[in-house]
This record gives C-alpha cells, structure tokens and sequence, in this order.
C-alpha cells in the first residue's frame, strides 16, 4: 500500500479497528500504525481523531492509536499531493456538470463561456473539450 494512496489512512484505521481485539494481530497492527508516519493525507489527524473518539471504537484499537499518537507528529504536505488533485479534478468536474446543465436547458451561449473557463483553467478536460464541441455545433 502506499502511503500517498488516497484511501491508506482509512484502510489503516479501519485494519486497527477491526483487528485490535485480537492478540495475534497487535504487533501487524503497531506496524502498520507507523505507516500513518509516512502520510501526506492533510486529514491524517483528523481522522485518527475521528477513530478515537468514535464510540464503537474498540477498547484496544483506542489504546494502540493513543499511543501512537502520543509520538506522532504529521509530516508536511507538499503543495501538489493526491488530494489536491482530486479536490482541483472535483471541482472541474462541478463546473463542467454546471455548463452541461446550461446546454440542456438551452443557454447554449452561457455553456459555451462555462466551458471556455474550464478550458483556460484546464486545458485537457476532456468533458469540457467535448461539450465545447457541441457548443459549437449548437451556435
């Protein structure tokens, strides 16, 4: 698993939480728990937080997590990561959904200037470059 995986601080949380009861499985679990080290989630405390305050949590899946926290300290998040992306891809994808409901309705004109902005922002958006494409047609 990578440490930069969008989803690795969850799955390793939700590991702690499932297996913690069990013994056999603690000393997996403190390592795995070190991975969390090497994240650059910028949710990683949060989350961890979320874990430890959850009430389902179990007993020893709060005593392995509190001790790790009690040493941990988040490393930097680098301004280009895997969640800026995704957060700068789901907002295109806000804007694109929001010219392609312009096209529906008939705004051809207001879609058309909707996608132009997309398309200055992002110039390889593909839906965008589609729509654009219709736009045209449709004028």
């Amino acid at each position: 698993m990578e440490c930069d995986e969008l989803s690795a601080v969850d799955r390793i949380l939700e590991e702690v939480t499932v297996h913690a009861t069990q013994p056999p499985y603690v000393e997996d679990l403190k390592t795995i728990i070190e991975l969390l080290r090497l994240s650059h989630d910028p949710q990683v405390e949060e989350k961890i937080l979320a874990v430890l305050n959850a009430p389902d949590t179990p007993k020893p899946a709060v005593v392995l997590l509190q001790d790790f926290v009690s040493r941990f300290r988040p490393s930097s998040v680098p301004a280009d990561n895997p969640w800026s992306r995704a957060d700068k891809l789901a907002a295109l994808n806000k804007r694109y959904i929001a010219a392609a409901q312009l096209f529906d309705s008939g705004k051809t004109g207001q879609a058309k200037a909707a996608v132009d902005a997309i398309l200055q922002d992002e110039p390889g958006y593909p839906f965008a470059a589609a729509l654009r494409e219709l736009t045209t047609l449709r004028s």
